[in-house]
């Protein structure tokens, strides 16, 4: 089951991002700069490729929220799918998940998940069209781990 992530810049400090998940695809719009977008999704694909049961990453989209929570499903040796599942929430909280809207749940392999991760942040932070999105700083760190993990390094 392939796996893409990819963002498209909508505007000064905005972007959309279209997850792909086998044949399912699921756009989170209007995602500000507000947050550590790309910090925040890196480290959950490095949460989930590195053997974490549940990671999350919340993105603003002032003041909706979009909350990503992947849930592992894959076995003791570290192969299998992994559960991706957007809630969307009135406002940026720490409320629970049962508080929010279920937007979307998709399934893929866990490696390609966090793959497709590493790829669409790179691609982005690439990208001449993002502008805005310099409050946080480059997952550098963060993605070179996740590449690591990988074995992409």
């Amino acid at each position: 089951m392939p796996a893409t992530v990819e963002f498209r810049p909508t505007g000064q400090g905005w972007a959309d991002c279209t997850l792909g998940l086998g044949e399912r695809t699921f756009t989170l719009t209007g995602i500000s700069d507000i947050t550590d977008v790309f910090g925040d999704l890196t480290r959950l694909g490095l949460a989930i490729v590195t053997g974490a049961y549940r990671a999350t990453a919340s993105f603003d989209q002032e003041p909706v929220e979009w909350r990503i929570v992947a849930t592992s499903l894959m076995d003791a040796g570290g192969k299998g799918p992994v559960s991706i599942a957007v809630y969307e929430f009135a406002c940026v909280s720490d409320a629970q998940l049962s508080d929010g809207r279920f937007a979307f749940v998709g399934d893929c392999e866990a490696r390609d998940f966090a793959r497709a991760v590493l790829h669409g942040v790179r691609n982005v932070l690439d990208n001449p069209e993002l502008r805005g999105f310099e409050r946080f700083p480059p997952p550098t760190k963060a993605l070179a781990a996740l590449a690591f993990a990988l074995s992409e390094a």
